[in-house]
């Protein structure tokens, strides 16, 4: 299975769907205090019953105070509990009877919304409406064929890894057909291949599964596949999966199926800001004249040990004079007075001017190439300098803030 939940993926992206889920489910109330779902409104357990999650959005109101609790005679779902801000779980017995339905109420004060809950009989197929769509594109690699990882779940991701207490049908896709221009999984059919062959109208078995995750983020309830088939068409998911206990399991999804592009450099998920950072170590080191058009060329470096915050710029000019200035990106190479080289990467060497988080000495999961903005160096004087930083990376999230602390300048040239 691929480890995707460790890649250096990254926020949605967090591209998660179902922020919005919900959202006009919110009864009553006044403007001053804002409660609401972030949860599907359905949701549906096996015969063999399991753990569940809600979601909400308390605003302007004491959480303590929010309550839920199910139907009259719904004894098979207990255990219902607020197990922290902005979470309640419950429990689903296993049920040895007839499928059931009924439903949980979660309220604040005046203001309540339901979550409707349904299980099966034994045998019984499982329905799946997810509410929640989060997807990456990992590029084009074996056999050439592009390649898409999706995760369908009621809860969705948090840095495209299982949440506490979801549910999580999971698909590593490939096609002949590259993104969309603006980042939407394209249309297409995949079937279910257990060699691996990793053709076009393929979902690999390595890396498609099926888990539910308890409270302490432990799965269970895991599902073997034995067949699947997956349509995407229109802005909709439709996929059938029969598990090797020869149960059913029909799920859609329909939304946005935005896709995160993980052929980008940079590992943000969000915009950062670094604050205003006053201890930093700063260093400018003049390394020459570059041949190819007779810049001066600058490397500037500053570390921040408290944050782990280290951003590294590579400046050209006109004149030698000093580091200071304020730089734009290169754009031509015959205009290069007060430009920074954007980041780029060379094999595993990541050149230029980049952001990054230091962890133990070394580069972290973080880091982000200074693609655009501006970058400014002023003189304070007494040996210290003030960083201004205002970039893009490349998927266009920001890095700003400011840079403070002692400079020391050196020249590596003879």
């Amino acid at each position: 299975m691929k480890n995707y939940f460790t890649l250096i993926l990254c926020a949605l992206m967090a591209l998660v769907s179902c922020e919005t889920a919900g959202e006009n489910n919110e009864q009553g109330g006044t403007s001053e205090v804002s409660f609401r779902s972030k949860s599907a409104p359905e949701v549906s357990f096996t015969a063999k019953g399991g753990m569940g999650t809600i979601l909400y959005e308390l605003r302007g109101g004491d959480d303590a105070k929010v309550e839920a609790k199910a139907a009259e005679g719904a004894e098979w779902i207990n255990n219902i509990k607020r197990s922290e801000k902005g979470r309640i779980t419950y429990n689903v017995a296993a049920n040895e009877g007839d499928a059931r339905q009924s439903k949980i109420t979660v309220s604040y004060e005046d203001k309540s919304f339901d979550i409707t809950v349904s299980q099966g009989a034994k045998g019984d197929d499982v329905v799946f409406n997810a509410a929640c769509f989060d997807g990456a594109y990992l590029g084009t690699g074996i056999n050439n064929m592009h390649n898409y990882y999706i995760l369908l779940s009621d809860i969705g991701a948090k840095k495209f890894g299982p949440q506490r207490g979801g549910t999580y049908y999971v698909f590593d896709l490939y096609s002949t057909t590259a993104p969309t221009s603006d980042m939407k999984l394209p249309d297409g059919t995949y079937t279910f291949d257990k060699e691996n062959s990793y053709e076009s109208g393929t979902m690999s078995e390595e890396s498609s599964w099926i888990a539910s995750y308890d409270n302490d983020g432990k799965s269970y309830n895991d599902v073997i596949i034995a067949s699947a088939t997956l349509t995407v068409k229109d802005g909709k998911i439709t996929a059938e999966i029969i598990s090797e206990d020869f149960i059913t399991h029909r799920i859609s999804y329909e939304g946005d199926l935005s896709i995160y592009d993980d052929t980008a450099l940079t590992t943000l998920y969000e915009d950062v800001n670094l604050g205003d950072i006053v201890n930093a170590d700063i260093k400018a080191i003049y390394s020459g004249i570059s041949s190819s058009n007779n810049a001066h060329e600058w490397f500037v470096e500053a570390f921040d040990k408290s944050t782990g915050a280290y951003v590294t710029f590579e400046f050209l000019k006109r004149e030698k004079d000093n580091c200071f200035g304020l730089y734009t990106p290169l754009a031509n190479v015959a205009e290069f007075d007060n430009k920074f080289l954007v980041g780029c990467r060379e094999g595993n060497t990541l050149m230029f001017s980049w952001y990054y988080i230091i962890v133990d000495g070394k580069i972290g999961d973080t880091f982000a190439p200074l693609m655009d903005g501006t970058i400014k160096v002023d003189d304070l004087g007494n040996g210290r300098a003030k960083i201004y930083l205002s970039c893009y990376d490349d998927l266009g999230y920001k890095i700003s803030g400011t840079i403070e602390g002692a400079i020391k300048i050196t020249e590596e040239v003879e």
